[in-house]
């Protein structure tokens, strides 16, 4: 780990540990988010042991592992709760009572909302 990232611990970390169906997204190249919709049944799911699920139409199409890490954004130059995935690219995030949102942390990234299941 470097001298600007330290493990996460405690709130909202311990909140994440939750199933969560998808809500909305924007961003991306075209502005448009993820392409997703309610009837594709995208939910995601963070465990305690650190591992990822991510399901649509309540099969499960990905999973990884995760840290959950403190880091300079790469958006904002700013200390952020991260999810740091082994196989894929950062995350943000922020959790405001049941409401989950996700930052992708790069140029041209998409934006989630996801609610707690």
């Amino acid at each position: 780990m470097s001298a600007q990232m330290k493990p996460a611990s405690g709130f909202p970390q311990k909140k994440l540990f939750a199933h969560w169906n998808f809500l909305s997204g924007s961003g991306g190249i075209t502005g448009k988010g993820p392409g997703w919709t309610k009837e594709n049944q995208i939910h995601i799911q963070f465990k305690k042991n650190g591992s990822y699920y991510f399901f649509e139409n309540g099969k499960p199409k990905t999973c990884d592992k995760f840290l959950l890490i403190e880091k300079n954004s790469l958006l904002t130059g700013q200390k952020v709760n991260m999810i740091d995935y082994r196989n894929g690219s950062d995350q943000s995030f922020r959790i405001s009572g049941d409401t989950l949102f996700l930052q992708d942390e790069m140029q041209d990234g998409f934006s989630y909302i996801f609610l707690k299941k």
